[in-house]
């Protein structure tokens, strides 16, 4: 990729990112306001109610598994 080349892919990708700035300018944004409980953003519940495919998408996602759990590295990143 000769000089020329890289300038006219500078200049346009400069040009999608102002299109982009302007069209961000527009959007209305709502504040949504947390219901803080002590030092936590939502009440801490039993865990009991949630969606019946969870832990499968769950198992299924997850890279390294034994036998029913995940196998996770701490402090990886």
């Amino acid at each position: 990729m000769n000089e020329k080349e890289k300038q006219r892919i500078e200049k346009e990708a400069k040009a999608m990112l102002e299109k982009f700035a302007k069209a961000l300018d527009k959007v209305e944004l709502k504040e949504i306001k947390a219901e803080r409980d002590g030092e936590s953003y939502r009440k801490e519940g039993l865990g009991e109610e949630s969606e019946e495919d969870f832990r499968k998408r769950m198992f299924e996602n997850a890279p390294h598994k034994d036998d029913n759990c995940i196998i996770a590295e701490k402090v990886k990143w």
